[in-house]
């Protein structure tokens, strides 16, 4: 690839390429000193609002791929468990370090809520037509090793964070 640019045109490519980097970190050093770090997250602000407004404007759904208006259903009771599921594992996690592990009595409830909800969640996501999570796909074998692994590996990658 390069034997069919001129030395000229390669060069001309590569400091295009180069000078990218340079300038966005002068960019963000500039914000980061005149303002503060957390406005470097609006830089993408513009480029996204634009690039939703273009998809919306110049991307056609294919005309084979048009769903008939039947609604939204949303599995509200799932969303619900997991969410406190979830949200009762994290805040018991998080405040683990703080609070003596479970020889707090609120990190004991927490686990105990968590353990609740998630069990919920995975009764009522097996027996329901359209869960949320769809605990079906645990049947396979492929998908439930897969997910074991990634379990064990999450499990093992922030232990030593949480723990």
């Amino acid at each position: 690839m390069v034997a069919n640019f001129k030395e000229t045109r390669l060069r001309a490519l590569w400091d295009y390429r180069g000078d990218g980097a340079h300038d966005s970190t002068d960019v963000g050093g500039w914000i980061t000193d005149n303002y503060t770090w957390r406005w470097i997250f609006f830089i993408n602000l513009p480029v996204g609002l634009l690039a939703v407004g273009l998809v919306q404007q110049l991307v056609e759904e294919p005309p084979y791929l048009a769903r008939k208006d039947t609604g939204v259903r949303l599995d509200y009771i799932g969303i619900v468990l997991l969410v406190l599921g979830i949200g009762a594992l994290q805040i018991m996690l998080d405040k683990g370090h703080e609070d003596d592990r479970f020889g707090s009595h609120l990190l004991t409830a927490l686990a105990i809520v968590a353990a609740v909800y998630l069990l919920a969640l995975v009764i009522w996501a097996w027996f329901h037509e359209k869960p949320i999570i769809d605990m079906r796909l645990f049947k396979h074998f492929h998908f439930f090793s897969a997910n074991l692994m990634m379990c064990a590996f999450g499990v093992r990658l922030f232990s030593d964070t949480l723990l």
